[in-house]
């Protein structure tokens, strides 16, 4: 995927930072109709953005196993909805404004798991933009672009790490024929599309996993074992550089130097060995100091998809050291 230029990093960071919220319009029109007068009231892009305003995000419906696609009728009924009804209504009103109805569907992890994301995507002067739950304007040189800045500013607002590892785009007119817009059935269920999407996922699927963008790790923990141990310490005083940041986001100088102590203590049993660094043990403890230790041991558990890519399944186990649970002094 490309690099952002100092324009599109700019244009991503107002939008990132909510300076450009959308917002309503003096001359907005009165969506308080049927979904067919609703088509015929919007006269630009600012209108889609006022009508999304008048839309409530339902957090049970995103939540969902097996999501439902909605209509733009049922999305107008409704007034709610998720990403895909955002979308599907963004791409409703842009058509009636001669853009094709685009669905961008956004394969992304978060914190390792899988996610999925849809918006209306259109392009304009050679750029791309969104209109959905991140509506974004058209700066975007590309599609990949795209999917990165949507990504970015999922996990901005999830406050987790994000990646997308790849996206789908489907022409709703093309898929649907005319019943995305006033269908009062599961679009889902329409074979055609799901198979499309099935297949699709299962082509980013494959991408993230090659990436290693799709394997979740957790930490399993043992029983509390205890054991008799002897206590070393050491004091290291370290120097670390303090980088400055030029104002398009590159490395430009050094700013100086942060000093950072580390206060180790390693607690020796007959069969492991734990080296912490807490500066509470290293004053209380002396060097040679016999204690009673309690520890539990870590495993690292990894998850990813096998060569199916339909579920996940343990892929890996690892030690992952181990994590104190109690010291006490005992005799010498």
């Amino acid at each position: 995927m490309e690099r952002f230029t100092p324009l599109e990093r700019r244009e991503l960071e107002t939008i990132l930072h909510n300076t450009a919220p959308r917002g309503t319009y003096p001359s907005s029109p009165d969506w308080d109709c049927s979904w067919r007068e609703a088509l015929c009231r919007v006269q630009n892009l600012s209108d889609v953005d006022d009508y999304l305003n008048t839309l409530t995000y339902d957090r049970g419906r995103a939540q969902m196993d097996a999501l439902p696609y909605d209509s733009f009728a049922k999305v107008h009924d409704a007034r709610s909805g998720c990403c895909w009804e955002y979308a599907v209504a963004s791409a409703a009103l842009a058509s009636q404004l001669g853009y094709r109805p685009l669905v961008l569907i956004l394969g992304l992890t978060l914190n390792g798991k899988e996610e999925s994301h849809a918006e209306f995507v259109y392009p304009r002067h050679g750029r791309w933009g969104t209109k959905g739950r991140y509506s974004a304007p058209p700066v975007m040189e590309s599609l990949d672009v795209t999917a990165r800045m949507l990504a970015r500013l999922i996990g901005q607002q999830a406050m987790k790490e994000a990646h997308a590892f790849g996206y789908a785009v489907i022409d709703l007119q093309k898929e649907f024929g005319d019943r995305w817009l006033d269908s009062g059935e599961d679009l889902h269920r329409d074979l055609a599309v799901r198979c499309e999407v099935r297949r699709s996922m299962s082509i980013v699927r494959r991408f993230g996993r090659t990436l290693g963008l799709t394997a979740e790790r957790r930490i399993e923990l043992s029983d509390i074992v205890e054991e008799d141990a002897r206590v070393s310490t050491r004091f290291e005083r370290g120097y670390s550089m303090v980088p400055s940041m030029h104002p398009s986001g590159g490395l430009f100088a050094t700013e100086g130097y942060r000093v950072s102590d580390r206060h180790l203590v390693t607690f020796s049993t007959g069969t492991v060995s734990i080296t912490v660094d807490d500066p509470k043990y290293f004053t209380e403890l002396s060097n040679g100091e016999k204690v009673r230790v309690a520890y539990r041991t870590r495993t690292e558990v990894v998850e990813d998809y096998l060569d199916d890519f339909r579920e996940k399944a343990e892929v890996a186990r690892r030690a992952a050291g181990h994590e104190i649970v109690s010291v006490e002094r005992t005799a010498s």
